[in-house]
């Protein structure tokens, strides 16, 4: 008779790293935590990002310092932005198998309190300059997807005109433009001029692989990322004037992309960031004694 069991166990984990653009290297962020979702605040003195695997929302310094849990399980976090004035962190939150709804939170913690009340789902917030409203996606996903605004003052919601089939929408921080990309197609990203209520298209690439889009701090271009390339994940930049688009960085990260559908930012000077994968599986045998 056997006198062992064998069985195959795994720890899920990641490594922040960012890519330095002049040696090519990744280099440890943060210390190398397991988190994903890096939002710096606009001074560029704090971050706000979510553990891996475990979705829970921290801040802390840039230097790592200064650390803070904002939430805890089984409650789940994810796209944390900062508000304009570093004082609030607004955040999708979600419990058990309820819809995912945009919660804010003092950034020198508290609870969280709920933005926008519906029993459709909400999801990736991204601040007006005044910090009095929030524009978001609404539900998450689905074939009534569309991207509103909230007056936080009032509560009132008002719809984002052409956005039907569009999600992942991202202000930019002088408030003038919106940008977004299609449900139906993620090769193309599109532009929303706030003052002429237009849509066009921004950029887009032959395969759906584009995901992550975020603005510079200075407004004038698009970051985003295109996991399906064949040479690997490439972070591509737009310039908002002349719509070109420049290869950033091809990246070669060795074990592959962890985190939420491959996650990539950058830092306020342009450095990618991005969570490399670490996981690991080992077998163990198992020593028994049946009678």
């Amino acid at each position: 008779m056997g006198k062992q069991i064998f069985a195959i166990g795994g720890q899920i984990r990641g490594e922040l790293v960012r890519y330095d653009l002049n040696s090519h290297r990744l280099e440890t962020f943060l210390s190398g935590i397991s988190a994903e979702q890096v939002e710096i605040s606009r001074d560029g003195k704090w971050a706000a990002y979510v553990t891996f695997p475990e979705g829970v929302l921290w801040r802390s310094r840039v230097d790592g310092t200064e650390r803070m849990q904002l939430t805890t399980l089984p409650f789940r976090a994810g796209t944390p932005r900062w508000s304009p004035d570093g004082t609030r962190i607004a955040f999708g939150g979600v419990l058990g198998d309820e819809p995912w709804k945009i919660y804010i939170v003092s950034a020198g913690g508290g609870t969280p309190e709920v933005a926008v009340e519906s029993k459709s789902g909400e999801q990736d917030p991204t601040w007006f300059p005044d910090g009095d409203s929030i524009v978001f996606a609404s539900p998450l996903l689905g074939p009534q997807m569309r991207i509103a605004s909230i007056d936080l003052r009032t509560r009132r919601v008002t719809t984002i005109p052409g956005s039907e089939d569009l999600f992942s929408p991202r202000l930019s921080p002088d408030g003038r433009f919106i940008v977004a990309m299609s449900q139906r197609r993620q090769s193309k990203l599109m532009l929303f001029d706030l003052g002429k209520q237009k849509w066009s298209e921004l950029f887009e690439v032959a395969h759906g692989g584009l995901g992550w889009p975020h603005w510079s701090g200075d407004s004038q271009f698009v970051y985003v990322r295109d996991a399906l390339d064949q040479h690997g994940p490439i972070l591509y930049r737009i310039h908002i004037s002349d719509r070109k688009a420049e290869r950033v960085a091809t990246l070669d990260v060795p074990n592959g992309l962890a985190g939420l559908a491959g996650w990539m930012s950058t830092t306020p000077d342009g450095t990618p960031l991005l969570l490399s994968d670490l996981e690991v599986e080992e077998i163990y045998a198992l020593d028994v004694d049946l009678p």
